[in-house]
């Protein structure tokens, strides 16, 4: 005690400047001290200079393999079918990367066209809560150095302030559209709407999962299936990267996904992939075959739709792509194909009388409709979807130095990526590609 006395009058009888000196100092200790904590690892201390040294990812091609992946941190192939940290495709790939800086860079010309691009939020006033974090950190960890726009949809108008507190929050333009009910939120003509009612009943006994919607969970998937891609608003973009309310992203992003999927010439990247449980979709596969049948010539030879059946597209296995955090490129979707199996499937009304829903149209569409090589996986990028009530879509490197390059703050106990729940492990094997050593962790 006699010791605090003493220091607290040696520090009054200081100069403001010598104040200041001792204050800083402490700051300095503390931050040390603190650094010094979080690169512990296994009770082996990291170095700084190898946990900081080169913040940004390569590109490795994986052999003649399909798969497609997109990392934050480059490692070598064990063989020509093991998938590395980078972004590869089939055939001859696009190799925009140089002398694994992990710089995107032109290949074979230079292309200074803006990207047009934009995140499209799905929220009502009442969710504002669940998003101020959501745009906040996809501001921190991505956009602030880029400023794509932001689109929010609802079917309500959006207050003041609503829009006064999310446009504080963006770097890039901030939009607010308000959805019609009557012309795109509403039952289409000739749906029994005591029979949706019923069906929804039977679906909640068979289904554990969320696919026994309310009627306007049902008319937004009807929208978010085909009619978004139409809509006005969007026509200013050529890519978008969907986000849902109580979406945190845990790491910095090393890649721009927009500027990465123009440069590729991808149409559709994904972050989650999962399995619905097969009761909900009893004649979603038999609408798909009648499709095929119609439409022959609509079917790309390359398609991927091993990863959708098991049995050489006799029946559906559940595995889809999950919406958040999904990145799409506007021009096939808003394309005379997609739009075509769109309204083919929303037709068969299995949105109302079914537990079908939009991402797993999506997901048919990018599989049916187009080369496997279009199709990018986004691995290692570090984010959390709380959104859903029985599941949370986790993403975390399970690699330390990719999280400590990223400065992630997640936990990579918590990533779903390789447990039975996901459908990631299947998009490896479907592509002949060997599961990563963190697969089996």
């Amino acid at each position: 005690m006699s010791q605090l006395r003493f220091l607290v009058h040696g520090l009054s009888r200081l100069g403001l400047r010598s104040k200041v000196w001792v204050f800083s100092m402490f700051a300095v200790v503390v931050l040390f001290t603190t650094i010094g904590m979080l690169v512990v690892d296994d009770g082996a201390v990291q170095s700084l200079n190898d946990a900081w040294d080169s913040t940004q990812s390569s590109a490795k091609t994986v052999g003649e393999s399909d798969v497609v992946v997109m990392d934050s941190e480059p490692r070598p192939a064990e063989d020509s079918k093991s998938p590395v940290n980078g972004f590869s495709g089939k055939g001859e790939v696009k190799d925009n990367y140089d002398d694994n800086d992990g710089n995107l860079h032109d290949n074979g010309g230079e292309d200074n066209t803006p990207i047009r691009a934009a995140f499209i939020l799905q929220a009502r006033n009442s969710d504002l809560k669940r998003i101020v974090d959501t745009v906040f950190t996809m501001e921190e960890r991505f956009n602030k150095a880029h400023n794509y726009d932001w689109v929010f949809i609802s079917d309500m108008s959006h207050s003041s302030s609503f829009q006064r507190t999310v446009s504080r929050l963006a770097s890039g333009n901030v939009l607010f559209h308000k959805i019609d009910r009557a012309t795109y939120l509403s039952f289409p003509s000739g749906i029994n709407r005591a029979e949706v009612s019923r069906h929804r009943k039977l679906l909640r006994m068979k289904s554990s999962d969320s696919q026994a919607k309310n009627d306007n969970q049902r008319h937004f998937n009807k929208f978010w299936s085909r009619e978004i891609f139409n809509m006005d608003f969007l026509q200013d973009y050529d890519y978008y990267m969907r986000v849902n309310p109580d979406t945190f992203a845990y790491c910095d992003f090393t890649v721009d996904p927009f500027e990465y999927m123009k440069k590729m010439e991808k149409t559709y990247m994904f972050t989650f992939a999962t399995s619905h449980s097969p009761g909900a979709f009893p004649t979603l596969w038999s609408s798909v075959k009648n499709y095929i049948e119609e439409n022959p010539d609509d079917v790309d030879p390359d398609h991927l739709l091993d990863f959708v059946s098991d049995d050489k597209a006799e029946s559906f296995n559940g595995c889809h792509f999950r919406s958040s955090l999904e990145v799409g490129n506007l021009k096939f979707f808003r394309g005379e194909k997609y739009q075509r199996l769109a309204k083919f499937l929303e037709e068969r009304n299995g949105l109302y009388y079914e537990g079908w829903d939009e991402s797993t149209i999506r997901t048919i569409g990018v599989t049916l409709l187009q080369s496997r090589e279009k199709l990018q996986f986004m691995n290692n990028v570090g984010v959390i979807d709380k959104s859903l009530k029985n599941l949370n879509l986790n993403q975390c490197p399970k690699d330390i130095d990719i999280r400590l390059r990223s400065r992630c703050t997640c936990n990579p106990a918590d990533d779903i990526t390789w447990s039975k729940e996901s459908c990631v492990s299947r998009y490896y094997e479907v592509n002949g590609v060997n599961l990563p050593k963190e697969a089996g962790d």
